[in-house]
């Protein structure tokens, strides 16, 4: 659930530099949305669905210490994979768009996440979540 936290918090790190000015994700969305590059359909979704990330990971917190941790794990995998996904396409992404180094932190902490959740807290691979029930 660290790795939640982590991951959480680099959300509001610099993940781009625009001049001397470094940018969070949610800067980057929100400049996106500006320039209209993510208007309806399914990239309106994905912005929406950024602005969500504390609250899911939040989420995330609450289920793994006082409800499911199955529910938690799995959400975990979500956060993770779109923690993961966002970053890396800040990262790849062509020049003059200049990565900062809370994208490439994002990257690592969103694929030891996953490995956590999968994994789980026993460091066995017959404890996964796809391999409980709820």
């Amino acid at each position: 659930m660290s790795f939640v936290v982590a991951g959480a918090a680099l959300t509001f790190a610099p993940w781009s530099y625009s001049g001397t000015r470094g940018r969070s994700s949610y800067e980057l969305v929100r400049s996106a949305e500006r320039l209209t590059l993510l208007d309806g359909g399914y990239p309106g979704a994905v912005a929406t669905a950024w602005k969500a990330m504390p609250i899911l990971a939040a989420l995330v917190l609450v289920l793994g210490l006082f409800a499911s941790p199955y529910w938690s794990r799995a959400l975990a995998c979500v956060f993770s994979l779109l923690l993961g996904g966002a970053a890396f396409l800040v990262v790849a992404a062509p020049k003059p768009l200049r990565s900062g180094m809370g994208a490439k932190i994002a990257i690592a902490v969103a694929v030891l996440t996953f490995l956590v959740a999968v994994i789980g807290p026993r460091g066995r691979l017959g404890t996964t979540v796809l391999a409980e029930t709820p």
